[in-house]
This record gives structure tokens, sequence and C-alpha cells, in this order.
């Protein structure tokens, strides 16, 4: 994707829009109650700076939020679905957020500067993350139309492209990457409709990018000293403030502007608060 947006395949990029299939565990519930943990688990270490909350392994049967649509693991919190609560992870958009938008956010350097961002979602509690949300994030462009990528979850996903054949089944419900330019439209890494594709397959950009092991072999290459590939620090760092910021907007129900220089909304001081959080008593950095 990123080679055939660098070689024009679709002009100049001015949309992109992004879902997952996340969140796959309940958000939007309320702090449940519980009782103490198994001996085998160290609960004290696991909870370890946010505030302590008695143990509870699943949620009941009985539980309302067991009929939501997105309910796939009965755990609450220990071991996988602790993503779905404010004070352990960032929810369905910090989960996979920086996976899927990582392509784009590679390809357009204007994703590096300012932006604003804004979100729909439903009603939730101030102990989990919504059900659903669409994030929209709006990069200026100088003397030019601003970039927007909007990233959907819960079930939420784009129109149906008029580009793609209506007699070819949509590749993918549950995740997907639609990118539209001013002279073309991308799903995924293939032009649509199909006929466009094989047009521009014999003027295809070469290969420039080198291409991944995987990201757990980079991680140990860069563990022996081995030249990175594409995530160090200066790339994931300001790629991970774009993703959190959007928690911030799905947080508040407004548009939040950002300045990743001083690291800082430029037009919420509340917001700002919220960037840091206390520890509890004996786990202070």
């Amino acid at each position: 994707m990123i080679e055939l947006s660098r070689g024009g395949a679709f002009g100049t990029p001015l949309k992109a829009h992004i879902w997952t299939d996340r969140p796959i565990w309940l958000q939007g519930a309320s702090r449940p109650g519980g009782g103490p943990p198994p001996s085998a688990l160290d609960w004290e270490n696991w909870i370890g700076p946010v505030p302590m909350r008695p143990y509870l392994g699943r949620w009941p049967e009985s539980h309302p939020a067991r009929s939501m649509k997105t309910f796939r693991q009965p755990q609450v919190y220990h071991p996988f679905v602790w993503r779905g609560w404010r004070e352990f992870g960032t929810g369905a958009l910090g989960d996979i957020g920086c996976h899927v938008i990582n392509p784009v956010f590679w390809a357009l350097d204007e994703m590096k500067g300012p932006f604003a961002v804004e979100a729909e979602t439903v009603p939730f509690t101030d102990d989990m993350y919504p059900e659903w949300s669409v994030v929209t994030y709006t990069f200026p462009r100088a003397g030019g139309r601003p970039f927007k990528l909007v990233r959907y979850d819960g079930g939420r996903r784009p129109p149906w492209p008029a580009e793609y054949e209506a007699q070819r089944p949509w590749d993918n419900l549950d995740h997907g990457a639609l990118y539209i330019g001013d002279r073309g439209v991308m799903l995924g890494s293939r032009l649509i409709p199909e006929s466009r594709m094989r047009e521009y397959a014999p003027h295809a950009p070469p290969p420039t990018l080198p291409r991944s092991p995987g990201h757990y072999e980079e991680w140990l290459a860069a563990i022996k000293g081995v030249p990175r590939i594409d995530n160090s620090f200066d790339h994931s760092g300001p790629l991970t403030e774009l993703v959190l910021a959007g928690n911030t907007a799905i947080r508040c129900r407004a548009r939040r502007e950002w300045d990743p220089v001083g690291f800082r909304f430029t037009n919420h001081d509340e917001a700002n608060r919220g960037l840091r959080r206390e520890s509890r008593a004996g786990w202070e950095i």
C-alpha cells in the first residue's frame, strides 16, 4: 500500500477508512464486584499502579452484557481482556490501532504533524471504553484539501464503495482499509475496480521498502543490535500519540486539536490534565 500510494496509484490521498472487528471482549459496562483472586495469581502486582479492586474471573451468564454482539471473551480482567478497562488498557482503538493505521501513517508525512480528532460513540461508563466508536482525524495540508482518516470498530464500517464490483464479495467484513484519492480508490493494497488494477499493474513501481520478517522477529533483532526496519521509537512514538489522542476524543466526545511538538491539546486544558494520572501508594514513578 505504501509503495502504491507513493507511486501515485490513486493520486493524492484524500481520505482513508479503516475498520476492525474489535472489541471482541466486553466494553461499555460498569465495574463488577468480586472476591479474592486464585492463589496462583499475584493480584497486587497484576493491578499495579491503578486503584485496587476485587478479583472476578468471568462475567456471570446472567450479566446483561453477555448479550452484546461483540462479546466473545468471558474473562473480566485476566489474562486477555484487561484492554477494555480504562485503568488497564486503551480499548479497541489502542488494541489494534497502531497495527491498522500504521501503513497510511507511514505513507503520508502530513500525519506526523498537528491534527484535529473527534469521535462518534454510544454512552458508556467511567470504567470501560464504549461498545463501538467512529473516530475521525483531520490533517491539514498547506494550500490543499486536508487528509481525513476515519477509523471504525464495534461492527461499524464505511459505506460500500461505488468502484467495488457488485458481483464480487466484500473481502474483509471484519477488517479492512479503503483509501480514496483524487484519481482512484484502493481497497487494502489493490486498486478497485479490478479492471483498474489490471490496467495499472504494468506501471506499478518496483518494491522499494524492506519486507519485515514480523514484529516479534524485529524485536529480537533490535535486542541483538541488528539495523532497524520500521519500528523504531521515532516512528512508533508519534503513531501511538495519534491513537491515544483518539481515545481522548472518545472520552470527551468533542473535537480536540493536537500539537505533537508541544505534546498537548491546544483547545482544551481539561484534556491535557488527562494525559497523566496518579499512581496508588507504593507504585509511584
